[in-house]
């Protein structure tokens, strides 16, 4: 059974994870990428089915930066300061367009991610280079109209301000984000507009809490007209607050 750290090779990461591990009482595992998340991901933190204990979701043979473990791990330390783990709206909605879940699935990323890409920039890691073939993806997707193009029955621009919210808060060169925020800004300008207010908004949050979390994404599915009757957000059982300062002065012990 591989761990965790056999993927570590970096001397902050690997405090970081002392100190991790050392809360929870255990290694973390490096288990196969689940097959239903291989299509969305490379890596991924999860917990196991079995012993609800976190394990490193990952595909051997695509091995990663250590930024992208120091962000897989940073996630860890987000749910242990007691952020949000997952989410039910009652009553579940039915509609049968795909892009519409798509949409509710990326305004919760976004709520997820924000702390998470600090956190990995306060922890010393930069993610831009592993990020930013992301971001021409996305650029090409904008310059040749395909951004949720497949969205029929439903005003677009909300859909595609919540894509552009998610992936301009990403980590990734300078270049490359002024000039996915340059084609946007001349292909969808209402959208990218529309995105910068939802990052205002939702940056007045620090994210590290459910209130906090519950109430930033009801505004982002207020923006998508999302029908519900309640949100429900979940946290773990076991929380230790401000984890996050505790992981940080490990990295910075010498």
């Amino acid at each position: 059974m591989k761990l965790m750290r056999d993927f570590v090779t970096d001397g902050r990461l690997h405090k970081a994870l002392d100190a991790v591990e050392a809360w929870l009482g255990y290694k973390i595992k490096a288990v196969p990428m689940p097959d239903d998340h291989r299509h969305r991901a490379v890596c991924g933190m999860g917990t196991s089915e079995i012993t609800k204990e976190f394990e490193l979701w990952c595909i051997e043979e695509k091995p990663q930066s250590q930024a992208t473990y120091c962000h897989e791990l940073a996630h860890a330390v987000v749910w242990i300061s007691g952020g949000p783990t997952s989410y039910s709206i009652e009553p579940k909605e039915r509609r049968t367009d795909l892009l519409y879940f798509e949409s509710i699935d990326r305004s919760w990323q976004l709520i997820q991610h924000i702390p998470v890409w600090e956190l990995t920039r306060e922890m010393g890691f930069d993610e831009s280079d592993d990020d930013s073939s992301y971001m021409e993806s996305l650029a090409r997707e904008i310059f040749h109209g395909q951004l949720r193009r497949g969205i029929l029955f439903t005003p677009r621009t909300p859909h595609q301000a919540i894509d552009l919210a998610f992936w301009l808060s990403r980590p990734a060169m300078p270049e490359v984000r002024a000039r996915v925020r340059k084609i946007a800004g001349e292909m969808l300008p209402q959208a990218l507009e529309l995105a910068d207010t939802m990052l205002l908004n939702i940056g007045k949050r620090s994210l590290l809490s459910v209130p906090e979390c519950e109430a930033a994404l009801n505004y982002l599915l207020d923006i998508i007209k999302v029908p519900r009757e309640s949100l429900t957000i979940s946290s773990l059982d076991r929380t230790y607050p401000n984890f996050s300062s505790r992981v940080l002065a490990a990295i910075r012990t010498d």
